[in-house]
C-alpha cells in the first residue's frame, strides 16, 4: 500500500489541555502567518465524519471523468464561502491547528492559481489533492505546514 505524504512532526497537545474554538483557531493560525481568506469557513467535525487519516477537507466532487470543475464550484450556495471540516481532535493542539489550517490554505491557494481562471477537468483537481502523488500541491502543503510548526518550535 502506498502511504502518501503526511506531516513530519507529531503535533504537541496544548499544555493546558484546552480545546480551542474555530474563532481561536483562526487567530492562532493568523498569528503564525497563515492567510485565511474571508471566503473560507471552517467548522469542527462534531459527528466524526473525518477518519484518522483526514485532518480536514473541503467539498468532495463525485462528477464523472472529464467534468470541468470551476473555482466557483467550491463555494457553498447558501453561505457563499468555501467550507472546510476540521477534525475535532485538531483543536486540542495549537501546532495541529496551525499545520492543518496552513496546509489547507496553501493547497487551496495553489489550486486557485492553477485552475481558478479557466477551471480544469476533475482529474486535474484530484491529482493535485491526492496524498499519493509525490510533489503535487498536497505534498507541498505538508512541507509548508512542517515549516510553520518548525517556526512555532523555534527550529526554523
Amino acid at each position: 500500500m502506498i502511504g502518501g505524504r503526511a506531516p513530519k512532526y507529531k503535533w504537541r497537545p496544548n499544555h493546558d489541555g484546552k480545546t480551542k474554538s474555530i474563532e481561536e483557531a483562526y487567530q492562532i493560525a493568523r498569528r503564525w502567518g497563515v492567510v485565511i481568506p474571508d471566503y473560507v469557513s471552517f467548522a469542527i467535525d462534531k459527528y466524526g465524519w473525518l477518519d484518522e487519516d483526514t485532518t480536514a477537507k473541503t467539498t468532495t466532487f463525485k462528477e464523472p471523468a472529464g467534468t470541468m470543475i470551476y473555482w466557483s464550484s467550491l463555494f457553498h450556495k447558501k453561505t457563499g464561502k468555501i467550507p472546510f471540516l476540521i477534525r475535532k481532535d485538531i483543536m486540542r493542539s495549537d501546532e495541529a491547528i496551525v499545520a492543518v489550517i496552513g496546509h489547507e490554505m496553501y493547497e487551496l491557494e495553489e489550486m486557485r492559481k492553477a485552475f481558478g481562471e479557466t477551471g480544469a477537468p476533475i482529474e486535474s483537481w484530484q491529482a493535485e489533492a491526492h496524498a499519493d502523488n509525490e510533489g503535487n500541491f498536497h505534498w507541498q502543503a505538508w512541507d509548508y505546514a512542517d515549516e510553520l510548526v518548525a517556526r512555532m518550535r523555534g527550529v526554523a
